[in-house]
């Protein structure tokens, strides 16, 4: 792995922060998915329950300490949830579902094929999804450039 646990517990910090509104190195459970979509991680819902249980512990609470996140995070960042697919799967996988090959899927293409064939998502995990992949401006995920993200180790 080319990320080092330092730097990663950098960037779970970076984001942490943006919760942690008074500085007191908590922030409330309901934020822990978000953190977790930040830093480029898609669990499942299933997984990303599980994420949220080892973090609360055995004293489920409205709020959740940097340190139990920081170590949590860390340790689903070594798992193979964070195995990366090659880039070239990844763009063959998008290729397949551009019937038209257009080099880009429009918003509602994404959306549809999501629905259909994804895990089951809400309407906001979609919108996360997307506001990471999509141009904002043609509402297209170009997706060589996407799946070049995708395949990074993070």
């Amino acid at each position: 792995n080319s990320v080092s646990s330092e730097d990663r517990g950098r960037q779970i910090r970076e984001i942490f922060r943006v919760f942690d509104a008074e500085d007191r190195g908590v922030c409330e459970e309901r934020e822990v998915p978000t953190i977790v979509f930040a830093l480029g991680l898609s669990p499942s819902l299933e997984e990303l329950e599980r994420i949220v249980d080892d973090i609360e512990g055995d004293e489920p609470s409205m709020f959740v300490e940097y340190d139990k996140v920081e170590k949590v995070i860390l340790g689903v960042l070594q798992s193979d949830l964070t195995r990366r697919d090659p880039e070239d799967v990844i763009l063959r996988a998008f290729r397949s579902l551009d019937k038209q090959n257009r080099g880009y899927l429009t918003e509602e293409e994404v959306r549809e094929f999501m629905r259909r064939y994804g895990e089951a998502f809400i309407e906001e995990e979609l919108d996360l999804v997307l506001g990471s992949a999509m141009d904002p401006e043609t509402r297209e995920v170009r997706y060589e450039d996407y799946a070049a993200i995708l395949a990074l180790d993070r």
